[in-house]
């Protein structure tokens, strides 16, 4: 509801009603990232990198403490989202299943947060998904789902441990939280 109302009543943009398939997928990733925000707690993150503000969603990045670009990372020639980048951001709670719906997303990086729950079945969506690192978060399940439909080269969780947070068949790195230190151990498979 906030992100619909937003998008609605308070973006900066005012993007008019779309006419082409563009313009709709990018009002509709706009309206994705702006869910993103709202349901991992987006007004406490670590850096917001723009979003929400007036400037295209392509737009809505930054540099973090370790001086790498987060946020919106990258976008293609049609503007369409193709990395988000929001590790160790202070992000809480579930992922939206419509961030699934990022078709041409090719990094999803939002490992070392406080995510929560289960891995939305539809992110088997983002058919151009390269890297995917979803590990040092709360995740549990299987995540194997996501082994049959894509080619991730580059896929991280806490599927280390006895037991591990969760299932991941094709991951190629998995972590889990040392319990005497806190700290995250990965292992290559």
């Amino acid at each position: 509801y906030k992100a619909l109302y937003w998008l609605a009543f308070q973006d900066e943009r005012r993007m008019v009603l779309p006419s082409t398939s563009r313009e709709i997928q990018k009002l509709s990733q706009r309206y994705i990232l702006a869910l993103l925000y709202f349901a991992t707690g987006g007004e406490n993150w670590t850096h917001v990198y723009q979003f929400l503000s007036g400037l295209d969603e392509c737009e809505w990045n930054g540099n973090n403490d370790e001086e790498y670009v987060g946020g919106v990372g990258s976008c293609n020639g049609d503007g369409l989202v193709q990395t988000v980048a929001l590790w160790k951001n202070n992000l809480k709670g579930q992922l939206p299943m419509e961030l699934g719906d990022l078709s041409a997303v090719k990094v999803l990086s939002l490992y070392s947060n406080q995510l929560t729950g289960t891995l939305p079945a539809n992110f088997v969506q983002m058919k151009s998904l390269d890297t995917f690192y979803l590990h040092e978060n709360d995740f549990i399940g299987d995540i194997g789902f996501m082994c049959s439909s894509l080619s991730i080269t580059y896929f991280r969780s806490d599927c280390y441990g006895e037991p591990p947070e969760v299932s991941c068949p094709c991951c190629d790195v998995c972590c889990a939280k040392d319990d005497a230190t806190g700290e995250s151990q990965c292992f290559t498979k």
